[in-house]
């Protein structure tokens, strides 16, 4: 549907509803990566890492906790745009000012990339460490 035909309430409840999705998806992430961190750490590699396991293992840690650092500023991103979506009233018109609307959609593609070198990224922990044991 085209901006021009969704009325405010409409458009609003698609972006409070993008909002409530976002999120869950980012307590989701946050899980496995307390998955990947104590899969990581497991003694179970203790016997088996050569040299490069053990290099892949302490770089594969380092990403985990730059990925766990965005998840947290965008979680607070987000937090700070639903009190924005919250204080919007039906009197101020999207189509008119683009500035929520191209927020809106900056976000969308920032967390739709995110979430796609996250899942390249778990699939490569996983693939590794199933290798390993």
């Amino acid at each position: 549907m085209n901006l021009q035909d969704e009325t405010f309430d409409e458009i609003l409840s698609d972006f409070k509803y993008d909002l409530r999705r976002w999120k869950t998806r980012v307590k989701h992430m946050e899980n496995e990566i307390v998955f990947l961190e104590r899969l990581l750490a497991s003694e179970a590699f203790g016997k088996v890492l050569t040299r490069t396991m053990r290099e892949k293992r302490e770089l594969f840690k380092k990403m985990i906790r730059i990925k766990a650092d965005f998840l947290a500023d965008f979680k607070a991103e987000l937090d700070s745009y639903q009190v924005i979506l919250t204080k919007l009233a039906s009197t101020e018109h999207l189509r008119k000012n683009k500035v929520h609307v191209e927020r809106h959609e900056t976000l969308n593609i920032r967390f739709e990339k995110f979430c796609k070198d996250f899942d390249d990224f778990r699939a490569k922990v996983l693939i590794q460490t199933g290798s390993v044991l």
